[in-house]
């Protein structure tokens, strides 16, 4: 508990993965996936190669979905596979998209949990959805503004922090 887990991923690379093993099996969840974060994703996946799948998919909760597909791409398919059948279907099917895009492709680092409402909706909407969908959205710096499935705006969470709730996104919306 005197480490930052930041700190102890970044020493990783340069233990035996034994070492880093008995850390990831003392340490909680919360801190463990922050360890595994700042590590290689190469060695995140040496550790993560020898839990049960249930605790690996817990700790990869925690991480964002770019460094969790970085992480199970370094996996040999079996056990990739293994952790994967543990995932709910829809969690699946997001890892098993990205994991489709060969590893330099932008695609792959993308996060799909973005904040996105429809153009009619008002500020106090986005705001609404922004807080009840807390845990699926990674990135609230902005919102995307849609006409069905057409991206057709964005507009900043400072802007949409400080209107009143009735004004329209459409209004506030930088678009194209």
């Amino acid at each position: 508990k005197q480490f930052r887990p930041a700190d102890l991923g970044r020493d990783l690379s340069r233990r035996p993965i034994d070492e880093g093993r008995a850390i990831l099996d003392v340490i909680d969840d919360r801190r463990g996936a922050a360890m595994l974060r700042a590590a290689h994703p190469v060695v995140a996946a040496q550790l993560l190669g020898g839990l049960e799948a249930p605790r690996t998919c817990h700790l990869l909760q925690f991480i964002p979905t770019d460094h969790e597909v970085a992480i199970l791409g370094e996996l040999p398919p079996g056990r990739r596979a293994e952790i994967e059948r543990a995932y709910t279907p829809d969690e699946k099917a997001t890892i098993d998209r990205l994991l489709a895009y060969p590893e330099s492709a932008v695609g792959r680092i993308m996060s799909p949990k973005i904040w996105r409402c429809d153009r009619g909706a008002s500020v106090g909407d986005a705001m609404d959805i922004l807080r009840d969908r807390a845990d699926d959205i990674e990135v609230a710096v902005n919102c995307y503004i849609t006409d069905g499935a057409t991206l057709v705006g964005v507009a900043p969470l400072r802007e949409l922090a400080t209107p009143e709730r009735t004004t329209p996104l459409a209004r506030i919306m930088t678009p194209h």
